[in-house]
Formats: structure tokens, C-alpha cells, sequence
């Protein structure tokens, strides 16, 4: 990204909106070629917690838009992870674009080993079988059928690099790991692998999923076994596991990462899952003046975005997988903007992420709520990015945007 990039020519824009939805992440690109008048349309999470308001206003408006450009296909919905406030409204989103008879051609989504489905289930709040949640955490099978009675054609399983060098067992006393068995009717694909895009238009998209070591699973899965006497990697026992024995899991997992020697808090094995996307024309535009924004942020952009979700990028072993992903896939590309992991808590930071990714731009997407005796908005959710603020702005060059539900 600089003043020498090849120009892609006046007939490409992209038009990049990261909306203010508060707790969440609500994310859309729309990409034209005026000339072909070809579209690649892609959502990057479509979740808010606990208000869901401005998500809800914000889909309407997003679907307005399409609506008055004429767009009748969107590529893809990606979901970083399947946590409450990044897919609550995935079926709202879904709803609203079947209305208007907007096809939706993919939703792309990690594939996660019944071991970290689990996990999940057992840190969400709202897990019941009507949520969103519960529904993209059963089996593949399952989740293609929830996604093709919301309007979706096709299911993209993202299979994870497992960073297995941070395990310290040798695996002979742990339980099998869960096998790959996959859906006929889904497609599966490696972490870092290119997404199609529409023929004649110049752009790029690559979704980096990380997993957990196998060997902390596998650690966690045998101390379950002893504890409980039900296996976690069969996802018939999950019900039962989350009913009676909450606890137990949450010592299993702590107990797995001693045994293992990772620096694992209770969230992290299902953050680590968060899948991060890359996403860039071919051919971008010099480096662009930054908008201001005081609600949703929106500017035209043909260069990287970085989407990163809700990895906790402050575990050391979190942070060198993510490194050497991103090495392998895109050595030495910038990007033009970032979105701070985590919503911007310190529970994610790395100061490392904009060392190596060198962003004009780092948007800070949080909730607030009024929770002080003097009536001064708070961090909700445990999220305190105040440190992570104070090491972006060190660096000079990177401007930071907050987007909160109170503007």
C-alpha cells in the first residue's frame, strides 16, 4: 500500500461500511464494476449483545441499499465465530434479504471439532434450540439444513490450522480427536484458501481459521471423560454436559491448559477460532484520507480491510499462529484499515498485529452502558480497551475511530 500502486482502473469502487451497532460486529462490501455492472457483495458478522436496536436498523438499511442499486445476489456471509454477539441476527439479515429476493450464495463459516462446538455452547448465555447459536453449533449436517431453510445455497466450512507445537504431552494418554466427518451437501476448504469472486472482478478475499492445539483438546477431552464419564468429542453427550456438568468443563479446560502449558483464560479456546478476513482489490488506489465518522464508518476503498473477530491475539501461542498464517498467506502485505481483535479489549491486543499490518486506520467496535452512581457510560461486556487505545495511538500514522452505541 503506497503512492506507487498500480491504479485498477476508474471503473472498479468499493463501497466499505463498518456499521455502529455497539456490542457486535456488523460489516458489508459492496464492490462494482461500472463497466460490467458486476457486483461482489459480502457481510462480515451480523451480531449485537444484549441490544440488538441498531444492528436491526443498521440490516435495514443495508438491504435498502442494495435494494436501490439493484444488487440481487450477495457472494457471501462470513461469520468470524459462532458467539452471541457476532450471529445473534443472522436470520434477521437473512429474512430481510429473502423479502426483497436477494439471493444469498454462501455462508462461510469455521469448521469447529465437536470438543470446541462444546465449548461454545457452554460459554453462551442464550443457548437454547430457537437461538442462532445453538443452531450453527450441532453437527454439519444440521447446520446446512438451518442455513438452507434461511435462503442460503451453499454452506463453506473453513477447516482450521491447529498449532500443535504448544502442546507439551505427547498425546498417548489423551482421547481421539474428533474425526472429519463432513456433510455431502457443503463445500470444505483449508484455512488461507482464495474465495471465488465473480469472473472480471479484480479482487481478492483469504480467511485465515485458526484452531486450538489437538493436544489441549485432547487433554480436555480424556479429564472430562474421567470427571463425568461422558465423552465431549460425541456431541450426543453435550446436553447433558452443559445441563449438569458446567463446572466441570470450565476445570477441565483449565486443568488442559496447565497440562499443556498454554496461558488460556475461559474464553479463549472459542476466540482462538475466530476466523480473520483479508479483503482487497487486486490493483488498489494509493493510500486514502481517512473520514471522519461520527456514526456508522463508511468510505470507498479498494484496499485491504483486516477483519479479525474476536481473537485473543494477547495469548503468545495465539499471536504466533496468527503471525505465521497471515506470513504464509500474504507475506508482507499492509492494509488500509483494521479492526481492533475483541472489540478492542486488552483481552486481544497485540501490539505486534499493527507492527506488521501497518493500518492507516484502527476501528474500535464496543458497547457502552450507563453502570456508574454518576451516570457515566461504561465498558460493558468486561471490555476495557483503554491500554490498547493508548498503544494504537502511539503509533502516529494509524488514526483511531470508535464506534459505540451512544454517538
Amino acid at each position: 500500500m503506497n503512492s506507487t500502486a498500480i491504479q485498477p482502473g476508474p471503473a472498479l469502487s468499493a463501497q466499505r461500511v463498518q456499521y455502529r451497532v455497539g456490542h457486535g460486529g456488523f460489516h458489508a462490501t459492496i464492490v462494482e464494476d461500472a463497466s460490467t455492472k458486476q457486483h461482489l457483495v459480502y457481510v462480515y458478522d451480523v451480531g449485537a449483545c444484549p441490544d440488538v436496536a441498531l444492528l436491526e436498523d443498521a440490516i435495514d438499511r443495508f438491504v435498502k441499499r442494495l435494494v436501490a442499486r439493484g444488487i440481487k445476489r450477495l457472494q457471501y456471509v462470513i461469520l468470524s465465530h459462532i458467539d452471541e454477539d457476532h450471529v445473534s441476527r443472522l436470520d434477521h439479515l437473512l429474512g430481510k434479504l429473502g423479502d426483497k429476493k436477494i439471493a444469498v450464495e454462501t455462508l462461510a463459516l469455521p469448521w469447529l471439532r465437536d470438543t470446541s462446538r462444546l465449548l461454545a455452547l457452554n460459554r453462551s448465555p442464550r443457548r437454547g434450540p430457537s437461538t442462532v447459536v445453538y443452531q450453527l453449533l450441532q453437527d454439519d449436517d444440521s447446520v446446512v439444513q438451518f442455513a438452507t431453510n434461511l435462503g442460503v445455497e451453499n454452506v463453506l466450512f473453513v477447516e482450521g490450522e491447529s498449532s500443535d507445537d504448544g502442546g507439551g504431552t505427547d498425546g498417548s494418554d489423551a482421547a481421539p480427536s474428533t474425526p472429519r466427518s463432513h456433510a455431502s451437501n457443503a463445500t470444505y476448504i483449508p484455512s488461507g484458501t482464495p474465495l471465488k469472486v465473480p469472473t472480471g472482478i479484480p479482487w481478492r478475499m483469504l480467511i485465515s481459521h485458526l484452531e486450538p492445539p489437538t493436544q489441549t483438546l485432547m487433554a480436555f477431552d480424556k479429564r472430562v471423560i474421567q470427571v463425568t464419564g461422558l465423552d465431549p468429542a460425541d456431541q450426543k453427550n453435550h446436553a447433558k454436559l452443559i445441563k449438569d456438568h458446567r463446572s466441570e468443563i470450565r476445570a477441565a479446560m483449565r486443568f488442559a491448559a496447565r497440562k499443556t502449558k498454554l496461558d488460556l483464560r475461559a474464553s479463549t479456546v472459542s476466540n482462538w477460532s475466530s476466523q480473520s478476513l483479508y479483503s482487497a482489490s487486486l490493483s488498489p488506489f494509493a493510500r486514502h484520507v481517512v473520514p471522519h465518522a461520527p456514526d456508522d464508518f463508511e468510505m470507498e476503498c479498494e484496499h485491504g480491510w483486516l477483519h479479525t473477530g474476536d481473537l485473543p491475539l494477547d495469548v503468545p501461542d495465539v499471536w504466533d499462529a496468527f503471525e505465521t498464517a497471515w506470513n504464509r498467506h500474504l507475506p508482507g502485505v499492509e492494509v488500509c484499515v483494521a479492526l481492533a481483535p475483541h472489540h478492542g479489549s486488552v483481552h486481544g491486543h497485540n501490539d505486534g498485529l499493527y507492527v506488521r499490518f501497518n493500518p492507516s486506520v484502527v476501528i474500535f467496535p464496543l458497547g457502552l452502558w450507563r453502570g456508574s452512581r454518576r451516570g457515566k457510560p461504561m465498558f460493558a461486556k468486561w471490555i476495557k480497551p483503554m491500554n490498547a487505545l493508548i498503544d494504537v495511538r502511539k503509533h502516529r500514522t494509524i488514526k483511531v475511530r470508535i464506534l459505540n452505541n451512544r454517538v
